[in-house]
């Protein structure tokens, strides 16, 4: 069952973490549970209370040979709706015999957000689609409408169309085996081999508890939030160990929250047996034998037993947060601000006589012998690069004093004009910038409210076409990036995050939000940046050196080869024809992502992006 589940499952969560459990458990009511070999811990002791529920649901006379049924509602014995368990009834000669189950954990279940862990979820409709049991396929005929019930209300559907296949192939795939044992040794012969595993797994518990000192034992914690304000929530907990049973009893823990904190009583069972569970000698297989030796009480309407419409994602974002010790955040909202021209109006500032740089760029044309080619696009319109009277020489020393004056007739202009955003770059300014860093002087008091971007500050470097476009796609991207870094800084702050927040840098290394603030060319690729690095990662793993790294957003489909285990840098990468001028791990930017927009041209050609569906920052 196992091994169908994972090498059929389209997700990395079910195909690579293997965040599922396969059982078989028989046909009584409640279910013995039989083979749990290698399930997960956290699944273990809440497939039967799911399998007793949809016997309830149903009755044993309207459960039919060929039925697969399905259940993710925490209030029928799951542990959160993001835990999809399906089930398949075995019958053998017309007699109900034993279940086998398959629990997978789903990449998205229609929460608000898409993910299956809704952490800021604070009932079950914000958690996602709940599922009571429900019959996918009855009487071996596949029920299409629940079928498409199910994917209407999911996002990623063909993904988890082929997982839930991979699931109920993987139940299907037990009840195979299972009737093949049937026929071969027949009804009763199985019975007493699931008897006598069953009594072996419990002789060794009781002979293991047994073991441990009677007595009660009492412990209490807290958590620290529910991530809506309410704090310190007590849970209470009590433990008495009386010959071979342990009994634990979680009265006197708070009542349940508003936040998603809360466990169903699929959880509290499994939170429970455990601990008692990863105690006992890992040779006692984990069956009915062993899990009866644990009885677990916790009243309703509490942290440890939600009551409907409670949530019970049992997570909350600041519980998840406060136990982050790094976190590095990879963004592209430089390079979409960028590719997709949705930055701020923006201005610059040069020595009188080198207004268009941008325009004239190197010299050089893309296409040498294309009599065609259009010109380039200098980014910033003529009417707003405009002169100052200035010059420093290449030795750093002044040559032409700064006029205050020109410069506070081009802030004039450009607050005639609106610009919310102004490059300031100077000849041989990063041998002197003096000049640069009294322009800024008088910016904060003439446009106080105008975001500014010195190339002394940004790209202190020879060349100055390289260094006057650093610091134009600094300003330009600058103010969305930093409305963008505010945000998510002070909400990991609100969350409980003791640590500095790091960006991942276009060099492959990582900087705080103060660092790309002062220059944001290096978020540039920021996202595109990591991928080179997990590319190798997992190339290692697979004893390959030589990769081509593919990572597609939103906005952008980004491609990176990896060469004898090195990942490439280069000082020529450009964006939107424009060079960044800092040395970047190669990654090369196409504007068309998963969210681009495919448009019509004014003749009639289909074209796609660089304009994205994904919201705007």
């Amino acid at each position: 069952m196992s091994i169908t589940f994972e090498r059929s499952a389209w997700s990395s969560i079910l195909s690579e973490a293997r965040d599922f459990s396969c059982a078989v458990y028989d046909a009584n009511l409640p279910p013995n549970a039989l083979c749990v070999f290698d399930g997960l811990p956290i699944h273990v002791n809440a497939q039967p209370i799911a399998i007793a529920e949809v016997s309830k649901f149903f009755g044993q006379e309207e459960i039919y040979d060929g039925d697969i049924i399905m259940v993710n509602s925490v209030y029928y014995g799951t542990t959160h709706c993001g835990d999809l368990v399906v089930a398949c009834p075995v019958f053998y000669e017309g007699e109900h015999l034993f279940w086998t189950v398959a629990t997978g954990h789903q990449m998205d279940i229609g929460s608000p957000n898409p993910t299956s862990v809704a952490i800021q979820a604070t009932d079950v409709w914000s958690e996602g689609f709940q599922i009571s049991p429900i019959k996918l396929e009855e009487k071996g005929k596949l029920r299409k409408d629940v079928l498409q019930l199910y994917l209407e209300n999911l996002r990623y559907r063909e993904f988890l169309h082929g997982d839930l296949m991979s699931q109920v192939g993987s139940v299907k795939t037990g009840k195979k085996r299972l009737l093949e044992l049937l026929g071969r040794w027949g009804a009763n012969t199985l019975k007493q081999f699931a008897r006598e595993i069953t009594a072996y797994a419990d002789r060794r518990t009781r002979e293991e508890i047994a073991k441990w000192p009677d007595g009660t034992y009492a412990a209490e914690s807290w958590v620290d939030s529910d991530g809506t304000g309410l704090k310190n929530i007590a849970i209470k907990c009590q433990l008495k160990i009386s010959n071979s049973d342990i009994s634990i009893d979680f009265t006197g823990s708070d009542p349940q929250v508003r936040g998603s904190t809360n466990a169903s009583w699929a959880t509290c069972q499994n939170a429970a047996s455990i601990p008692i569970l990863a105690c006992l000698d890992p040779d006692i297989p984990h069956n009915q034998g062993c899990l009866r030796h644990v009885n677990v009480f916790a009243p309703k309407g509490t942290v440890t037993n939600v009551e409907w419409p409670g949530c019970a994602s049992e997570v909350s974002i600041a519980e998840f947060v406060k136990n982050i010790d790094l976190f590095i955040h990879g963004t592209t909202i430089a390079t979409n601000t960028v590719i997709q021209r949705n930055g701020p109006k923006i201005g610059i500032i040069h020595t009188n006589g080198f207004r268009d740089i941008l325009f004239l760029r190197d010299g050089f044309k893309s296409d040498r012998y294309n009599l065609h080619l259009p010109p380039p696009d200098p980014f910033i319109p003529r009417y707003l690069r405009l002169g100052v009277e200035e010059r420093i020489l290449s030795s750093g020393t002044v040559h032409t004093v700064l006029n205050e004056d020109s410069v506070r007739a081009a802030l004039e202009k450009f607050k005639t004009e609106g610009v919310q955003s102004i490059t300031v770059c100077l000849l041989w300014s990063m041998m002197n910038p003096a000049h640069e860093q009294r322009i800024r002087e008088i910016l904060k008091e003439e446009l106080p409210d105008v975001y500014v971007a010195l190339s002394s500050d940004i790209l202190p470097a020879l060349r100055e076409w390289p260094r006057a476009c650093a610091t134009t796609l600094s300003a330009y991207a600058g103010p969305v990036l930093g409305r963008y870094l505010t945000k998510v800084e002070g909400y990991l702050e609100e969350q409980g995050y003791r640590y500095n927040l790091l960006i991942m840098q276009v060099t492959g290394g990582s900087a705080t939000v103060a660092e790309i603030e002062k220059r944001p060319v290096l978020a540039i690729g920021s996202g595109p940046a990591a991928a080179p690095a997990a590319g190798l990662f997992y190339g290692a793993r697979e004893k390959e050196q030589n990769l081509m790294v593919v990572d597609m957003g939103g906005t952008s489909f980004d491609v990176s080869l990896i060469t004898d285990g090195t990942i490439p840098m280069s000082r020529d990468l450009e964006i939107e024809h424009m060079p960044i001028g800092v040395a970047a791990v190669d990654v090369h930017s196409v504007g068309a992502g998963g969210g681009s927009i495919a448009w019509t041209d004014t003749g009639g050609m289909l074209r796609v992006g660089p304009q994205s569906s994904n919201p705007a920052i």
